[in-house]
């Protein structure tokens, strides 16, 4: 139960940040990414009767929707918003036609261990850029880092290989982001 409470709680301290100081250095595929990872998690519990998968998620998704908007909106890529939006819907959907099928339901399983595999990765080019990360929510990453090492020992408990596995790259990509925010934070702090 942690780990989809704490996962809302970071949509919304990186709501907060963005309304707060803007999107600057906030990757807008990033956020995009998470529609997919809500999206995709909730077709699993929908598709395997996993209740928990679809209720946690369903918040989750409505979040990262609003968190992506505000910073489309804030670096005036609404259109993008829209496009990636529309893109990764189609993708799931898809998957769920597939997953339909009892022989081809795997497609579901796979894209949504493929999803939190990726989704840090344009945040990551993004800090490791340089630029400016004002709009990046450091303690929404901690959180982040946070729910990672909670679906990791939940998966471990529950032996499902699904569940810890994208963890091994989640926890580090979320320490990358943490180190350069921190980092940024520092050299503007000393530069004032």
């Amino acid at each position: 139960m942690a780990a989809p409470v704490l996962t809302i709680l970071q949509c919304i301290l990186q709501a907060r940040r963005i309304s707060q100081a803007g999107a600057n250095g906030v990757s807008l595929g990033t956020w995009i990414l998470s529609i997919f990872c809500g999206e995709i998690w909730i077709s699993y519990g929908i598709l395997y009767s996993v209740p928990a998968e679809y209720e946690s998620n369903g918040a989750f998704l409505i979040l990262a929707i609003w968190v992506s908007y505000l910073a489309a909106k804030a670096h005036k890529r609404v259109s993008h918003f829209w496009w990636g939006v529309t893109g990764v819907t189609l993708v799931t959907l898809i998957a769920t036609l597939f997953g339909l099928h009892h022989s081809t339901r795997w497609v579901v399983g796979l894209m949504g261990d493929s999803a939190p595999l990726t989704m840090y990765i344009p945040q990551i080019r993004t800090v490791l850029s340089g630029g400016d990360l004002t709009g990046v929510s450091l303690a929404s990453y901690w959180l982040a880092a946070v729910t990672a090492v909670c679906w990791l020992a939940y998966g471990i408990l529950l032996h499902q290989p699904a569940v810890f596995l994208p963890t091994i790259v989640l926890i580090p990509a979320t320490l990358v982001i943490i180190v350069r925010v921190t980092r940024s934070r520092q050299n503007e702090s000393v530069s004032a």
